[in-house]
């Protein structure tokens, strides 16, 4: 399957779909439906280079700021997919490069995506 640069994967426009589409109305003030406004933080991970999907994610944030409430994200890029990548048929990855990411970068992502859950949640024992 070819991917476009910025262009979703099935799954993941299904899962947004059926989690956007029920807070959203057909009325011409466009009120969302949800009955409080919640932040919601994402984690993205994925093989492409970082400005890949940058504009879907921004997008989103302001998507979702419409309809649930405040959002930010966070992103694990150009991930590590195999261990052994002679294994696969997959040349066109600099493994050294991907590998070097996943020891020094990898680290600090999950770090990133921590910090974000961890005060998504202090603001949500706050908002109760």
């Amino acid at each position: 399957m070819v991917q476009l640069k910025g262009e979703l994967r099935g799954e993941t426009r299904s899962f947004l779909e059926r989690y956007l589409f029920p807070g959203m109305t057909y009325n011409k003030d466009r009120v969302p439906t949800y009955p409080k406004r919640t932040k919601l933080g994402w984690v993205f991970t994925m093989n492409a280079p970082g400005e890949h999907y940058t504009d879907f994610f921004d997008g989103l944030v302001r998507l979702t700021g419409r309809i649930i409430g405040d959002s930010e994200y966070v992103m694990a890029y150009q991930t590590q997919q195999f261990e052994d990548y002679s294994l696969y048929a997959a040349t066109m990855f600099d493994v050294e490069m991907v590998k070097q990411r996943h020891q020094v970068q990898y680290p600090k992502d999950c770090e990133a995506a921590y910090t974000m859950g961890k005060l998504l949640t202090e603001h949500a024992t706050l908002m109760s």
